[in-house]
C-alpha cells in the first residue's frame, strides 16, 4: 500500500491550481477497492464453467489475459464515470488523478489478496518479496490503466475525444499485455530473452503513454488558469 500511495501522491502534486479535496479522492480509492469484490466471483464462476471443457492451464491463460483485463477495466471505468458525474472534472488532469486513485484502490486490495494467498502457501519471506515486487511495479499497473481511462473522460469533456469511452481499449490492451507478461514464464520458461524484451517494451509504452497524457493535461490546466477559469470557479463557490 505504501508504494501505491507514493505513486498517487506524486501525481496529486501536479494538481496545483484547483486541487481535488482529499475526501473526494478517498471516495475514489474506496471505489477502486470495491472492484475486486465484484470481479473475483465472476472469475471463479467462469473458471468453474469453462475449465471442464478446455483444461485448467488454458483457462488460466484466458482468464489472465482476456477475462481479467476486460472485467476489471470495464468495472473500474464505470466507477470513474460515476465519479466524473459526482465530482465534475475540470479537464484531463482531474480525470487522470481520479482514475489513478481508483486504480490505486484496486491495486491495494489485489496486492493484499495475493500476499495473503502466497503467505498461506509458500511462507512469509516469499510473500514479502513478491509484495515488494508488486508494489514497486505499481506505477505501471492498475493506477496507469485507470489513469489513462480517466484522462479520456476529462479529454472528452473539453472536446479532445469524440467518445467518453475512447480510452477504454488502451487500458484493456495494456492490462492484457502486462498479464500476458506475467503468464509468459509459466508457458514459455525457456524464452528468457524474449520475456525481458517484452517487459522492457511494456514498461516503455506504459510510461510514454502516461507522460504524454500528463503533459497534455498540464498544458490544458495552464490555459484554464490563464483564462481565469479557476478564479471564476472559486468565486462561484463563494456565491
Amino acid at each position: 500500500m505504501m508504494f501505491t500511495l507514493t505513486v498517487l501522491t506524486f501525481y496529486y502534486r501536479f494538481d496545483k491550481y484547483d486541487p481535488e479535496p482529499l475526501s473526494n479522492l478517498l471516495v475514489g480509492f474506496i471505489y477502486g477497492m470495491i472492484v475486486p469484490i465484484i470481479t473475483v466471483p465472476i472469475f471463479y464462476l467462469l473458471i468453474g464453467v469453462i475449465t471442464p471443457l478446455y483444461g485448467s492451464n488454458t483457462i488460466f491463460l484466458i482468464e489472465l489475459v482476456v477475462f481479467a483485463p476486460l472485467a476489471e477495466e470495464i468495472v473500474k471505468s464505470v466507477l470513474i464515470v460515476e465519479l466524473s458525474k459526482k465530482y465534475r472534472f475540470d479537464g484531463p488532469l482531474d480525470g487522470l488523478i481520479y482514475g489513478l486513485t481508483v486504480g490505486a484502490g484496486f491495486a491495494t486490495v489485489e496486492n493484499a489478496i495475493y500476499g495473503i494467498g502466497i503467505l498461506t502457501n509458500i511462507g512469509f519471506f516469499n510473500a514479502i518479496q513478491i509484495a515488494v515486487l508488486r508494489g514497486g511495479l505499481a506505477f505501471i499497473g492498475h493506477p496507469i490503466y485507470s489513469a489513462i481511462f480517466g484522462y479520456g473522460i476529462g479529454a472528452y469533456q473539453v472536446g479532445l475525444q469524440k467518445s467518453l469511452w475512447s480510452s477504454l481499449p488502451y487500458s484493456i490492451l495494456l492490462h492484457g499485455s502486462w498479464n500476458l507478461l506475467i503468464a509468459f514464464p509459466t508457458y514459455f520458461s525457456t524464452f528468457t530473452t524474449i520475456w525481458i524484451i517484452f517487459f522492457i517494451i511494456i514498461v516503455f509504452v506504459s510510461v510514454i503513454m502516461i507522460i504524454q497524457r500528463l503533459q497534455i493535461a498540464l498544458s490544458i490546466e495552464d490555459k484554464l488558469y490563464e483564462n481565469g477559469y479557476f478564479e471564476n470557479k472559486r468565486d462561484y463557490r463563494v456565491l
